[in-house]
């Protein structure tokens, strides 16, 4: 029988190459998780096998994403060389074959629909690459579906190695990026992604260039949706080191428990070893004192005498025991 394994998981991911991107980044990814089934959204459920939500970011954005809290929007993030070069980020979404597939949003762009069905759009004829067809440039690059593939990821930087170095523009980048890709990408839906128009939007899924007000709308509630989710961290990081305390105080009171516990039991061992050495010491003496012609009381008590034993109180103590039990009998002594 052959072994059933999970698939591969989804992702819908986004690039910050600059710190002046991290609100419209903040802003993206909540209208993500409002508008899409992720793993981070509230509708999605665990039979859905939710994509996660992927950042790629330069080495010089670390401190803003600390700063910002910004990584309570997704769920992870790749760090990747420091580039002036767009295309080089796009290139290195190729590279995480980990992921069956990678839909990728521009942070300048929002989300006004679920967009997780479009996963599971074909790539006919073995592409790796979905976008939206665009006349004049030949497809747009705001909004790729990508199969993650090595062989893709190497030809695209050896294409990429080839051009000019002193093309460092975004749009510039696109066009070799698109120039790569234009005789090999699946077409998607060009209702899919429009410019900000808000007369046409019924089969819209993503915006490219929305409304001031509205981006202002979105990241407002993303400030607050912020807010509550580093609470909720903080307060669970509060639990975790009480628990941890706890944890700690529970360890030292048992090491100090076993402690004891090894003080009393080697004492009470050295208790019971004097007692031994006692006890042979006087039966020998007994012996010893019966021989010479002693009966057994006599005998007994001289031997206790004569190994230090003070046996006037148990003297006394046997006769008031015999008493008794006589009494129990009764007998009269």
């Amino acid at each position: 029988m052959t072994a059933s394994f999970p698939p591969r998981p989804k992702a819908i991911a986004t690039i910050l190459k600059s710190k002046d991107d991290a609100k419209n980044l903040q802003t993206l990814f909540y209208s993500m998780i409002k508008k899409s089934k992720t793993t981070k959204s509230a509708t999605a459920t665990t039979n859905d096998y939710a994509p996660e939500l992927l950042l790629l970011a330069t080495k010089d954005c670390d401190d803003i994403i600390k700063e910002s809290n910004l990584d309570v929007f997704f769920d992870r993030v790749v760090v990747v060389e420091n580039s002036i070069s767009a295309i080089s980020l796009k290139i290195e979404l190729f590279k995480l074959v980990e992921y069956e597939r990678i839909f990728f949003v521009d942070c300048s762009c929002v989300i006004i629909k679920d967009i997780t069905h479009l996963f599971e759009t074909p790539l006919h004829n073995n592409n790796t690459l979905g976008a939206v067809p665009n006349d004049e440039l030949g497809f747009l690059t705001n909004a790729l579906l990508i199969k993650p593939c090595l062989s893709t990821y190497q030809s695209l930087n050896t294409y990429n190695s080839t051009k000019n170095n002193d093309v460092i523009l975004t749009h510039k980048d696109d066009q070799t990026f698109i120039r790569h890709f234009v005789s090999s990408f699946t077409p998607l839906s060009n209702t899919i992604y429009i410019e900000n128009d808000t007369t046409s939007t019924t089969k819209v899924l993503i915006l490219s260039n929305p409304s001031k007000s509205l981006k202002n709308q979105y990241y407002n509630k993303s400030e607050t949706y912020k807010e509550s989710k580093v609470k909720e961290r903080t307060t669970m990081k509060q639990k975790y080191e009480e628990k941890k305390r706890k944890a700690f105080l529970n360890l030292q009171n048992a090491k100090a428990a076993a402690k004891a516990a090894a003080a009393k039991s080697g004492s009470s061992t050295k208790q019971s070893k004097e007692l031994k050495e006692k006890h042979d010491t006087v039966s020998q003496r007994y012996k010893q004192l019966r021989k010479e012609g002693l009966n057994v009381k006599d005998a007994m008590l001289q031997a206790r005498r004569d190994c230090g034993e003070d046996t006037s109180i148990d003297i006394n103590d046997k006769e008031e025991s015999s008493k008794k039990v006589a009494q129990m009998f009764g007998l009269n002594l």
